[in-house]
C-alpha cells in the first residue's frame, strides 16, 4: 500500500506591497489534499488551506467548502483548516479542495482576497497517486456548466455574453461590487457551488444558485453611473 500526498501552490509572492503599512495583502495562498494518513476503507482525505500575510495585525481567514461542486462543510480558522473531502468518479477517487482567503485589518473592510486549490486523483485498489485523467477534470466543469444551463432555464436568463470568473475576478473589478457578491454567494451545506456570470461589457454580472432542492436563483448587478447597483 503506497501513501502519498499532493499539493498545490498559488504563487503570490509578486504581491507583497509595503508602501502603506495599514494595509495588510496575502503574500502566498495555498490548498493541498493529503491522502497520506487515510485508510482505503473509508477514503477520507485531509484538505488543509494556508494563508501567508505581511501584516502581522491582519485577520486571515481560510473557507474550505466543496465536495465536487457541492457544499459539504464550511470550516473557518485563523490560518489553517482541515478536514474530510470525498468525490468519487468511476473506478478512480478524485479529490478536490478549493479556498477562498480573505485579510482584513481589526473591524475594517477585505484588504485583499485570493483563491486557490488542489486535486488529488488515487486508484483505491492500492492507494497510489495516478494522473489525472484530462476528460475526469471536464466531467468537473461539466457539472457546473450543467448547473449553470439549468439556472438559466429555470430563470429565462441569457448567458450567451457571459463568461464565468471567480470572486478574485470581482474583488479585482471592484471591491464594494465584491462586497455584494460575497454576501450573495453564502449558502447551506448541500448547495451547489455559486458561479458568477460576468457579461462580455464587463457592465453587467449574474450571481447563480442552486439550492440542494433543485431551486434555482439569479441575481443582478448592473454598472449603473459608475455604481454597481443589485437588481
Amino acid at each position: 500500500m503506497i501513501k502519498r500526498s499532493v499539493f498545490a501552490i498559488a504563487g503570490l509572492g509578486s504581491l507583497l506591497l509595503f508602501a502603506n503599512s495599514a494595509s495588510a495583502d496575502i503574500t502566498s495562498a495555498t490548498s493541498s489534499v493529503d491522502i497520506s494518513s487515510s485508510p482505503t476503507s473509508s477514503y477520507k482525505v485531509k484538505f488543509s488551506a494556508k494563508t501567508l500575510n505581511n501584516n502581522a495585525n491582519a485577520k486571515v481567514y481560510t473557507y474550505t467548502l466543496y465536495k465536487g461542486v457541492v457544499l459539504v462543510d464550511e470550516v473557518e480558522d485563523r490560518v489553517r483548516t482541515s478536514g474530510a473531502y470525498t468525490s468519487s468518479h468511476g473506478p478512480k477517487i478524485r479529490y478536490k479542495v478549493e479556498s477562498e482567503h480573505t485579510e482584513s485589518l481589526g473591524a475594517g473592510p477585505i484588504s485583499d482576497f485570493k483563491m486557490s486549490s488542489d486535486t488529488a486523483v488515487y486508484n483505491p485498489i492500492d492507494w497510489t497517486l495516478v494522473k489525472e485523467d484530462p476528460h475526469e477534470a471536464k466531467e468537473y466543469e461539466n457539472l457546473l456548466v450543467q448547473s449553470a444551463n439549468e439556472i438559466a432555464d429555470d430563470t429565462g436568463i441569457d448567458l450567451s455574453e457571459y463568461t464565468v470568473v471567480d470572486k478574485e475576478v470581482v474583488f479585482n473589478l471592484d471591491k464594494d461590487l465584491f462586497k455584494e457578491v460575497n454576501a450573495v454567494t453564502k449558502i447551506s451545506i448541500g448547495d451547489i457551488r455559486p458561479q458568477i456570470y460576468l457579461h462580455e461589457s464587463r457592465e453587467s454580472l449574474y450571481v447563480l444558485k442552486q439550492s440542494a432542492d433543485g431551486e434555482s436563483t439569479v441575481t443582478e448587478f448592473v454598472l449603473e453611473n459608475d455604481k454597481w447597483e443589485k437588481q
